[in-house]
């Protein structure tokens, strides 16, 4: 099962994680997306925080901004 959500990445959303893939994918991914987001620095950490589902979800509330 891929790490990456099923919900369409754009420049505004990024890609998800459920805790069930290669979370080295999962990081290529979040490069790739930083390339292109039109989100500002301050707003990246929230998005991808929202972004944890499944498994992966019980650790948002661990991460920093």
């Amino acid at each position: 099962m891929p790490a990456i959500a099923v919900q369409q990445i754009t420049t505004k959303i990024p890609p998800g994680f459920d805790g069930s893939g290669s979370w080295f994918e999962y990081e290529e991914a979040i490069e790739d997306w930083e390339d292109v987001t039109e989100l500002e620095r301050d707003k990246r950490g929230p998005a991808l925080k929202t972004r944890l589902i499944g498994e992966a979800k019980v650790y948002a509330p661990l991460l920093d901004r």
